[in-house]
């Protein structure tokens, strides 16, 4: 954290913005007599030197011990919040006043311009009363003379009062920015214990997709092989066997207890992967819940920095320059403004190709990969195509697997999200799919 360099008078500038100053050497970081009122200052000077050091330090030790730095941090962040509303709420004032000063300049300056008209139309005929309009809008020239050094007192007054606000508020931002970075330090270590987490909760889902679409085949030659068991189940009952020796029979009995025994399988194996999945929330859940309360605190911080001051939108004021020559009354008159040519541009049109046209019920997981390793390498580059080796090795599938289209794409997306792929390649990934394998 850099600090300002200190100096042993501070100037008003440094003292409204409250600024932590320092001496070179052993002198604490942070100012204890600059956050105090007038009064309290006036005793500070009264300490011996060895008093001051002493205050300072255990401001600065105060400052740096968990839980009261936040609490010394709102109280300063309070008191440069407090100081900077009181300054903005005379900021305000003198702008009314400048609104007020600016409505009487205007009016003057109509009443000018009006008059003006009038006497060129009052020339134009040679009509002798022009003359004595003419001293009018000398008089009128006046009393804008008498108006703008008015306004121009107001709004130096005005300028003072926003620049002390925006001391303050700057000074205030600076305690809370500071406060924000010691959460997110603390943050730090929790953040990345959950990015591990869940890296490890997007391979478990990853596992559960596939496993699901082997499940799927494995049901389906379940399914045949349950038929085959009711068609011999059906023909013993043709050549009169009764239900007690159907079911001791050894073949029946084989099958029964192989489609059994595979469901039972299926079965444990999605428990094992739910239990992971459910273990690994429960630690998600136990991380997040001991960051939240430094979130919280850092985002109370960070709002305090979106409490921004009035905008006041007072103009600048242009240096004046002195009259030369002969007096004269000019109109002032003004430019045409110029309409800009906006050309519209018809919109280019996608580039739309056709790779595979026949439907498509089931596919080779391997095929699935060479043909959209295939299409990502024509049109891109070799750092789009997906590693088929690590495909298989972390959804646990075998080139041999088949799957619908709809499985492939959720498997790929999900093993994207496991591998952190940016989402620009997911994207061009996902299209890729839909070109190549959905039905048109």
């Amino acid at each position: 954290m850099s600090t300002p360099e200190a100096k042993k008078t501070p100037s008003v500038e440094s003292k409204e913005a409250g600024a932590p100053s320092s001496k070179t050497g052993t002198t604490p970081v942070f100012r204890i007599d600059e956050i105090l009122t007038k009064a309290g200052r006036g005793l500070f000077e009264k300490i011996s030197d060895t008093g001051k050091s002493l205050a300072h330090d255990l401001y600065e030790g105060a400052y740096k011990s968990p839980g009261i730095n936040r609490l010394v941090g709102k109280m300063e962040i309070a008191y440069n919040q407090f100081r900077g509303d009181k300054y903005e709420k005379k900021a305000a004032k003198f702008k009314n006043k400048l609104d007020g000063v600016d409505v009487k300049i205007n009016a003057f300056q109509q009443a000018k311009e009006n008059l003006l008209g009038v006497i060129k139309d009052l020339k134009e005929q040679n009509i002798p009363a022009a003359t004595a309009l003419e001293l009018k809008i000398k008089d009128i020239e006046k009393q804008l003379n008498k108006l703008a050094n008015k306004r121009d007192k107001i709004q130096t007054k005005f300028e003072e009062k926003e620049d002390r606000r925006n001391l303050r508020i700057n000074k205030r931002d600076q305690i809370a920015n500071r406060l924000i970075e010691y959460y997110e330090n603390k943050l730090e270590p929790f953040e990345k214990k959950l990015e591990e987490l869940r890296k490890e909760q997007d391979h478990i889902d990853l596992l559960m997709m596939a496993t699901e679409v082997k499940h799927k085949n494995r049901e389906a030659n379940l399914a045949k092989l349950q038929n085959k068991l009711d068609l011999t189940i059906e023909n013993y009952k043709r050549i009169g066997m009764s239900e007690r020796k159907i079911k001791k029979d050894p073949v029946v009995k084989a099958i029964n207890e192989q489609i059994f025994n595979a469901r039972k399988e299926m079965q444990l194996e999605n428990q094992k992967l739910q239990l992971t999945k459910d273990k690994l929330d429960a630690k998600i859940a136990k991380v997040d819940a001991k960051a939240n309360p430094y979130r919280d605190r850092r985002e109370e911080f960070v709002r305090v920095t979106k409490l921004r001051p009035i905008e006041f939108n007072v103009p600048g004021r242009e240096k004046g320059k002195p009259h030369e020559g002969k007096e004269e009354i000019k109109t002032h008159e003004r430019k045409e403004t110029e309409v800009e040519k906006t050309e519209v541009r018809p919109e280019a049109e996608e580039e739309t190709e056709v790779i595979i046209e026949e439907e498509i019920e089931k596919l080779p997981l391997a095929a699935y990969l060479a043909t959209i390793n295939d299409y990502l390498l024509k049109k891109h580059d070799k750092t789009y195509v997906i590693n088929a080796k690590d495909f298989y090795s972390q959804t646990r599938l075998t080139r041999y697997d088949k799957m619908e289209v709809a499985d492939f794409r959720k498997i790929l997306l999900q093993y994207a999200k496991f591998r952190r792929i940016p989402a620009e390649k997911v994207n061009i990934y996902d299209k890729a799919v839909h070109k190549l394998f959905e039905k048109k």
